[in-house]
């Protein structure tokens, strides 16, 4: 897991940002492939699916409550899981 503190959390084929964020998340890749987007909540129950295709995609997140989630980016040879915060 990235280190949350940080602007923008970053593998070496996902960025996300702004983290915190108020109310819209960016998720970027340099990957050409579609992937499966997952927000949980920190008692593990899942909140928001949605797909990435393409190269960008913006999330809405206002409707959440301020605390902390966990982003999960699942595409056909890897996941990658970010913790991500609602201010």
């Amino acid at each position: 897991m990235e280190d949350c503190a940080s602007l923008i959390e970053q593998t070496s084929a996902y960025s996300i940002y702004p983290n915190p964020t108020i109310s819209t998340l960016t998720i970027s890749t340099s990957l050409n492939t579609e992937a499966a987007i997952e927000i949980y909540n920190l008692e593990g129950k899942i909140i928001f699916k949605s797909a990435l295709i393409g190269n960008e995609k913006q999330l809405d997140i206002f409707y959440l409550s301020s605390g902390s989630y966990l982003l999960k980016l699942i595409n056909a040879s890897s996941t990658s899981t970010f913790r991500i915060v609602k201010n």
